[in-house]
């Protein structure tokens, strides 16, 4: 019997279909098992852009992204640190909030401020105290978008290098470098302003080179990004993104001159 060209077309149709299939089944890469693995996962700790570019006003992709809501504005954290010695104090941590709440760091606690080898660390918010910031960073981590570093006492200090290391439970650790340059047209001496993006959790710790003799300073964490898992009791979003601060403004083009 002969098949007319409609049934032919049929079949024919049929059977690139199923070879397509087959092929899907068969010998496509799992994608999500792909995320578990190799090094990508671990660059989330510190240092890793993520959502801070949405947050801060960098490029993002290439592809228009939808609209979305104004983003709140970043509220810093802010930090007070004084030495009341006339000896510089070499590697002093803030943060480390696992550690502290077992007893670890060496040093104690005194209304909910630090105090550690002549060294005190404050919360420079009324009614919050440097202890709650601390804690609240073991349940609800946060990526830092911009840092800020004031001097109050010893203008050297806004120089040191922070440097900010995170460890996981599985002992491998990665650490990132907060160096405060002075911009080649910046008038003050007394403030400089960071962009490094780090994540603070639990295991984090920021580690002051050195903090200098009678030394006394502040400095301003802007949050890009704050988890807060019991957000969705109340139905609302765990991750919440914020706007860049602006703490840097960058001048009209110079057109030459007059």
């Amino acid at each position: 019997m002969k098949t007319s060209s409609y049934v032919q077309n049929f079949l024919e149709k049929t059977r690139n279909n199923n070879n397509r299939t087959q092929m899907n089944l068969t010998g496509r890469r799992d994608s999500g098992f792909s995320n578990y693995t190799g090094p990508s996962a671990f660059r989330q700790f510190t240092g890793r852009p993520g959502g801070y570019f949405a947050a801060t006003g960098a490029p993002g992709a290439a592809a228009a992204p939808a609209p979305q809501p104004m983003a709140t504005p970043s509220h810093p954290y802010v930090i007070n640190v004084s030495n009341s010695s006339a000896s510089a104090v070499p590697n002093f941590p803030l943060f480390n909030a696992n550690a502290l709440v077992y007893g670890g760091g060496g040093g104690t606690w005194t209304a909910g401020n630090y105090v550690l080898t002549n060294v005190t660390v404050s919360s420079g918010i009324g009614g919050v105290t440097y202890q709650t910031l601390v804690g609240q960073s073991q349940t609800q981590p946060f990526t830092i978008g911009s840092t800020a570093i004031t001097a109050v006492v010893n203008n050297a200090q806004i120089q040191q290098t922070i440097t900010v290391t995170t460890t996981d439970a599985n002992g491998q650790s990665q650490s990132v470098p907060i160096i405060f340059l002075k911009d080649p047209y910046q008038n003050q001496t007394d403030i400089l302003v960071n962009n490094t993006p780090f994540r603070i959790d639990g295991t984090t710790v920021l580690l002051i080179n050195s903090v200098l003799p009678n030394a006394v300073f502040n400095l301003f964490l802007y949050p890009a990004q704050n988890l807060n898992p019991a957000s969705q009791l109340m139905g609302a979003p765990e991750l919440n993104t914020f706007a860049n601060p602006g703490l840097i403004r960058v001048l009209p083009q110079a057109t030459g001159a007059m």
